[in-house]
Parts: C-alpha cells; sequence; structure tokens
C-alpha cells in the first residue's frame, strides 16, 4: 500500500505510463514486446525504491545500471543499483520535496534484448523525515580548560530534547560494565535534567546545534560523566519502537586534565605509563595507575614519578587467559579512565 502523499503522484504518473510502455521497440528478430509496468514506489529520505513486473523477460540483474536523472538536483548526486525487476536510487533526498525520476528506455533491457518505447518519468514526493536524534561527535575525553565547553548534537524533525547528566561514583571506575554509557545508571547518579528546544531548520533537513555543557556540569568538576539525550516527543510505549534508538543517545564524557599513553614489552611483562598534564603539558607525579584485566582484576599498580609508571604484570597474570583492558589513574581530586581498543594491547 503506497503511502497517501505518493499515492496521487504515482497513480497519475503510471496511468499513461502503463499504456505508452506497453507497445516495446523490439531488437530482437521475433519482435517480442517489452511491457513494463511500476508496480510500487517507496520513498525515504535516503532511497527511492521502484519495483516493476512486465513479460516474463523482464530482468535487469544481469543489465548495465540503468541511466537515471533526478531533477531538482539531489545534493552529492544519487547512485543507482538494479535487480532483477526492482531498480533502487540512493542520495541526500531533502523531505517534503517532489522529484521527477527519468529512466532513460534503452538502459532498460530486458533477458530478451527489448526495451520501452519511450523513456520512464515518475514523480516521487519524499516524506517528512522520521525523527532522528544524535551526538555529533565521539570523543570520549573533554580537557577540563577547554575553551570551547559544548557538544554537539544533530537532530532531525525534533522539536525538544530532554538531556540527563549521569556522574560515575568514583568507586565505580574500575568496573569493566561501564564500557558502556547505559550502565552508568547502575554505577553512579544523575546530578540533572532539563528539557532544551532545537533550534528550526529549514525544509527539514537535519540541524546540527551546541549543547552547553555548563549549566549541566558545574564548576567544570572533573569525573567520568554520561550524557543521555531523548527526543522529548518519544514515549516508552512502544509506538515507535522501529524508530525508537534512533531518537535518542548516550555517550561517556570524561571531564579531565589527565592524559595518558601506555606501552607494553610481552617479554618481560613490563607496561609503562606515562601521565601527563593536558593544560601545561607537563610530567604529573605521584598519580596513582591502575591497570586492569578483561575479568576486572587488577594486574599492575604503582605510582607516576616524573610522568612515568613502571608496572609489572602479577607473577599469577596468565596474559592469554585474561586479557589486559583498561587503565585508571587518579590524581588529587582529577581521574580517568583509558580504555585499550581491541582489549589485547596498547
Amino acid at each position: 500500500m503506497l503511502p497517501k502523499n505518493l499515492l496521487l503522484a504515482v497513480t497519475l504518473a503510471l496511468a499513461p505510463l502503463q499504456a505508452a510502455l506497453a507497445d516495446g521497440v523490439p531488437v530482437s528478430t521475433n519482435e517480442a514486446k517489452a511491457v513494463l509496468i511500476c508496480r510500487d514506489v517507496t520513498a525515504k529520505s535516503d532511497t527511492i525504491f521502484l519495483s516493476f513486473s512486465g513479460s516474463d523477460s523482464l530482468d535487469f540483474e544481469n543489465s548495465p545500471t540503468p541511466e537515471v536523472t533526478v531533477t531538482p538536483e539531489v545534493e552529492g548526486g544519487v547512485t543507482v543499483t538494479n535487480g532483477k525487476r526492482h531498480i533502487l536510487i540512493s542520495g541526500k533526498f531533502s523531505p517534503e520535496t517532489m522529484y521527477t525520476v527519468k529512466i532513460d528506455r534503452k538502459s532498460l533491457i530486458s533477458a530478451d534484448g527489448t526495451y520501452p518505447k519511450r523513456d520512464v518519468f515518475l514523480q516521487v514526493r519524499i516524506p517528512k523525515s522520521s525523527p532522528k536524534l544524535s551526538f555529533a561527535a565521539n570523543g570520549l575525553y573533554f580537557p577540563i580548560h577547554a575553551g570551547n565547553f559544548s557538544i554537539p548534537v544533530t537532530a532531525s524533525n525534533v522539536k525538544k530534547i530532554d538531556v540527563e547528566l549521569w556522574r560515575l561514583y568514583d568507586v565505580n571506575l574500575n568496573l569493566r560494565d561501564i564500557a558502556s554509557s547505559y550502565n552508568v545508571r547502575e554505577y553512579g547518579e544523575r546530578l540533572k535534567e532539563k528539557t532544551l528546544a532545537v533550534p528550526p531548520a529549514p525544509g527539514g533537513k537535519p540541524v546540527t546545534f551546541l549543547l552547553d555543557l555548563k549549566g549541566l556540569i558545574e564548576n567544570r568538576h572533573p569525573g567520568v560523566y554520561a550524557v543521555e539525550i531523548k527526543d522529548s516527543a518519544l514515549t516508552d510505549d512502544g509506538s515507535d519502537w522501529y524508530n525508537y534508538w534512533n531518537r535518542r543517545s548516550s555517550r561517556y564524557l570524561v571531564v579531565t586534565d589527565l592524559a595518558c599513553s601506555a606501552a607494553r614489552d610481552e617479554n618481560d611483562r613490563n607496561i609503562d605509563v606515562f601521565v601527563h598534564s593536558i593544560s601545561s603539558g607537563k610530567p604529573l607525579d605521584g598519580a596513582d595507575v591502575q591497570v586492569l584485566s578483561v575479568k576486572n582484576q587488577i594486574v599492575a599498580q604503582g605510582p607516576a614519578k616524573n610522568g612515568l609508571a613502571r608496572l609489572s604484570l602479577s607473577g599469577s597474570h596468565d596474559y592469554s587467559m585474561d586479557r589486559v583492558d583498561r587503565i585508571v589513574i587518579r590524581h588529587g581530586d582529577d581521574a580517568t579512565i583509558h580504555f585499550l581498543r581491541d582489549g589485547s594491547r596498547f
């Protein structure tokens, strides 16, 4: 069943289309007729799907890519893929915009070599985009003295967002379960929640704006935070379950002045961790460094001296059975966590 906003356009286009395409231009000696009927048009914000039916010989799968022209012009152009009896047009279409799709008749070659008598013309209206909400940057660490204390958010067809700020209890920094920012609910406290208006966007296009953290994290207090955003119109009653996770997002934010890098010598089981201040660039003395494993064991620990903590894995640790996973560093009231990318090497 076609959406109402497409029904009229497709009905008007198909009435002359079916009559015009019934008389094919044979290119084989048996003068076969190319019968082509557009059975279905499905439009989304990034695709237009055209499904055809016709004679038994109708088959685009082994044919060259059809020559398709879309007007008005689509930003970045379009890509076209073809299957046995369908054509998929992909591109960054503008919501609530009517497009004219032209398919060159000679590029619609059936298995018997026939093609339609006339070019195919269809008018397709792109529907209003589904609500979407996401963070536009995925960086984990946020320098405590950064001049721009905000993070970018991208919203589409969203008027307001609910924002929640959670802070992980320092005692739980060692837990591996916190690798997912949603788990901070289990191991931290909610500090603030507020509702913010999303700046309007022309033509229903996505808009990217800055979420100011000054009103959320007071005095830029160091810590491991989780910021959750949700479309204010989203409910938990399952009415939009298909798009549920596209309308909310969560990410960690480590507000810190601590930075580290690490290297491990597999032969002698030594681990070198370098710790310095982000703001001054100077090495730090006295920072407590812990190296933890996948199974949540502290496998090495010690203080940094002149910015270097040279540690050794505990004698009982079997690296092949329990990989080194992350590093936790504490210095005064500041703390940071450094996740190792593949859980096996630095």
